[in-house]
């Protein structure tokens, strides 16, 4: 066999895909899909529409978009986005069974990447790779067998099970290229000494319990799996690249020997195995979401022809005449779609490039592109969100977490945890990661904490005042919260557990002007029993001194023993309503201390009136 024989059979071995595989994947992606839809669909008007706590206003002010697209943000409104998750679900159902396939993998992936430029703070590492995943299925023949398409148009597609494209050639690529530059970001001490899955571990937001009380004082055990994973990530994709070497060997006995060595099934098989029991151990002791199931669905893809044959012919009893992939690979894509995936291809590695540092030792919250992708092309990634950077758990495990708390006050006196909906309390609570509804909450409070959200802060406010005052009786309802988080850092092994740090991170009231209180500031902690007081500094005791006489004066009106504030008092004529509520907190309260003030001198000249004896008696 000639050397150009060779390198054809080296590429078609590496980056050729069983067209069984990629029906896999097919479905796999539809129901991943349809799940997604469902989950979302729980919080469609918190996260999607102006009532919640993005709303259309404060995406386009406040958060950085880069040129993204969404037909979501063309309204507002339940019906319009429940008609989009809608359409959506229906592709998803055209994708699982194979009808119109080309059709609904371009709906889905359209309104797919809508979805996520709507509300980006509730997005994680999953939804990157998911999005990603339906780009390069539009170059694949996802349809080609177990699809309606396929028994629709017999004879379609050669008999050969393979084929191998610049489409499986970037999806391959996208496997490696995730694997491949998370392990050289995690470069963090954490990784090196072998401590980095005892912190993973210690992360509330994540744990899941009794699982990870198992395991986490076992320093040993955690220090083996942690140098495991991160060779495994260095190894595993590198066990796809390997039929490449087929390539570069030389002819005769001992060169056909090796060729046949490396392009055996069996180093693929191991790869994906491998990954998909990684992901399952991540399931196992993490709360991700649907991310590890994201991860195996993708590697499922990769699985060979011979693993395929043996499940067929296992499935047919044997009767399945063993098939066998052609010489080279059989080429399903016009000459445009190759050159636009080619460029696609050199665009994504060049953006993974972009995120690596030179010296590779400062925090991942302040990694910066040193190899920056052009300004040409760079909007072309943007728009089509082929952006990407996979920094899970690198440089190393977050070191510092927590829970929220939320304690709001009704009218009628009675204190309310919001965030749990239980009465107030400052215990921790058992296990934080059932404290959220989905991982799209878990990822919105951890950005929350984020100061690079603060100016978002004030929506979720409001949406909590909406949440829980909408068809809710005048006495029941929340007039004033905090939002608190107490911040509990991750010791190191063998160290005792540190006190939590109480930071107030907003000050909101559903009748009046809410406060920015502690967000963004830096104060000073007093530990004080079982959680740690803030101390504020002179600057914000500075300003509480100026505000007492408003807040002492406003409580007349806020009181729950007063009735509802005058903004929501029947009997004031709308006019007056408007005019009063763009008045700020301090000048109502002035106005309500000179009210009182020419109230109380009134009574006294009506007194002095009745004690003083008519005048000429």
């Amino acid at each position: 066999m000639g050397w150009t024989a060779r390198a054809r059979t080296a590429v078609s071995a590496t980056f050729g895909m069983d067209l069984r595989a990629l029906a896999a994947l097919r479905i796999g992606l539809a129901l991943l899909l349809l799940v997604e839809i469902a989950v979302r669909c729980c919080d469609l008007t918190a996260h999607y529409t102006d009532v919640g706590l993005m709303p259309r206003q404060a995406l386009l002010e406040h958060i950085e978009r880069w040129g993204h697209i969404s037909i979501h943000l063309a309204s507002g409104s339940w019906a319009w986005q429940a008609m989009l998750f809608a359409l959506q679900a229906v592709a998803a159902v055209f994708l699982l069974v194979g009808r119109h396939t080309r059709w609904a993998k371009l709906i889905c992936w359209l309104l797919l990447i809508s979805v996520h430029s709507r509300n980006p703070l509730i997005l994680q590492g999953g939804d990157v790779m998911l999005r990603l995943m339906f780009f390069w299925a539009l170059f694949m023949p996802l349809g080609a067998v177990w699809s309606l398409d396929a028994r629709r148009s017999r004879g379609a597609y050669p008999p050969a099970p393979w084929t191998a494209t610049l489409g499986t050639a970037g999806y391959l690529l996208l496997i490696v290229s995730i694997y491949i530059f998370t392990a050289v970001l995690k470069n963090g001490a954490e990784w090196k000494n072998g401590h980095a899955i005892y912190y993973a571990l210690q992360i509330d937001h994540f744990a899941k319990q009794p699982q990870t009380t198992w395991v986490v004082d076992q320093i040993e055990l955690l220090r083996a799996m942690t140098y495991s994973v991160l060779a495994w990530e260095h190894i595993g994709p590198a066990l796809l690249l390997l039929p490449l070497l087929a390539a570069l060997l030389p002819g005769g006995r001992i060169g056909e020997a090796l060729s046949r060595l490396v392009l055996s099934d069996f180093w693929r098989t191991l790869a994906v195995l491998g990954f998909i029991a990684l992901h399952l151990g991540l399931f196992f002791f993490l709360t991700l979401g649907l991310f590890p199931w994201i991860c195996m669905v993708a590697w499922m893809a990769l699985l060979p022809r011979g693993f395929w044959d043996r499940v067929q012919a296992r499935v047919q009893r044997g009767s399945l005449r063993r098939t066998t992939a052609p010489d080279g690979p059989r080429v399903g894509l016009r000459w445009p779609a190759q050159v636009w995936a080619l460029f696609c291809i050199c665009l994504c590695f060049n953006w993974n490039l972009s995120t690596l540092n030179k010296k590779h030792t400062v925090p991942f919250t302040e990694i910066k592109a040193q190899r920056p992708v052009p300004k040409q092309v760079r909007w072309i990634g943007h728009t089509l969100r082929l952006d990407q950077f996979w920094n899970m758990f690198a440089p190393y495990p977050m070191k510092d977490d927590g829970w929220f708390h939320i304690p709001g006050k009704r009218r009628n006196g009675e204190k309310l945890d919001l965030f749990t909906g239980e009465p107030h309390t400052l215990e921790k609570p058992e296990q934080a990661s059932l404290l959220y509804r989905t991982q799209r909450w878990r990822k919105y409070m951890r950005n929350f904490w984020d100061r690079k959200y603060t100016d978002v802060r004030l929506y979720y406010g409001k949406w909590l005042c909406y949440e829980y005052n909408t068809g809710t009786p005048v006495r029941e309802q929340i007039t004033n919260f905090e939002i608190r988080f107490f911040k509990e850092r991750t010791p190191a092994p063998g160290e005792p557990l540190p006190e939590p740090v109480d930071v107030l991170l907003w000050n909101h009231r559903c009748f009046g002007k809410s406060d920015k209180s502690g967000a963004g500031n830096t104060t000073l902690k007093k530990a004080t029993g079982k959680v740690v007081e803030e101390v504020p500094s002179k600057t914000d005791q500075k300003k509480d001194k100026e505000k007492t006489g408003a807040e002492e004066t406003g409580a007349e009106m806020t009181g729950a023993e007063k009735g509802p504030p005058e903004d929501v008092a029947p009997g004031i004529p709308e006019a007056t309503r408007k005019a009063r509520s763009k008045l700020s907190s301090e000048e109502r309260a002035e106005r309500m201390r000179r009210l009182l003030e020419a109230r109380s001198k009134a009574e006294k000249a009506a007194k002095a009136r009745t004690a003083s004896p008519p005048p000429g008696r």
